[in-house]
């Protein structure tokens, strides 16, 4: 993210795209970098990241480099700055002190080899999936474990409003936020 859709997502929870429809967004999708890393970077505008074995999975263009509001980001997500959240320590505290943002063009897609990667899908391959299945509503669930019972009843509830709303075919989405830092 770029700091403007930054601090969108951080202070309204949605984002506002160019065409001026909204999007839902409460969790910021950012990219943190370390001193050396911004120095290394430098001026230059575009930016290759890898995987984990150095090939290059995509390229940053149009680079933007912005300073990381830790305690805010901390604070606005998660509703406290109370030390000891495993995920908060491991993810975002204990980050780079930049942000880097910018038009991303994915070459390659991650793998995780654990036989799960056919279930994830592209922005535009999910629109796909869910225009074929003539879903009219979509409602979407982050999770970073199974869905267990409360989850189930969550979305078995939001499926019922959503039809009592007119809606005729909402599909649920769930995804895992966890999946989205692996490895870094």
């Amino acid at each position: 993210m770029r700091e403007s859709e930054f601090l969108q997502t951080l202070h309204f929870n949605s984002l506002r795209l160019e065409n001026g429809s909204v999007v839902n967004m409460s969790v910021p999708i950012v990219l943190a970098i370390d001193d050396l890393q911004k120095q290394s970077i430098g001026e230059s505008k575009r930016v290759a990241l890898v995987d984990s074995d150095d090939n290059t999975v995509a390229i940053l263009s149009d680079v933007e480099i912005y300073k990381h509001p830790k305690e805010e980001r901390i604070a606005r997500t998660w509703g406290t700055t109370a030390p000891g959240l495993p995920y908060v320590e491991e993810s975002i505290a204990g980050s780079g002190n930049w942000l880097i943002g910018g038009d991303l063009e994915v070459i390659e897609p991650i793998k995780y080899h654990d036989g799960l990667d056919h279930f994830r899908l592209s922005p535009a391959q999910l629109r796909e999936e869910f225009t074929r299945r003539n879903a009219d509503a979509v409602f979407a669930f982050q999770l970073r474990n199974p869905v267990h019972n409360g989850h189930a009843l969550l979305m078995t509830d939001t499926r019922r409003r959503l039809l009592e709303m007119g809606y005729k075919n909402p599909h649920p989405f769930a995804s895992s936020i966890g999946r989205l830092y692996k490895g870094r």
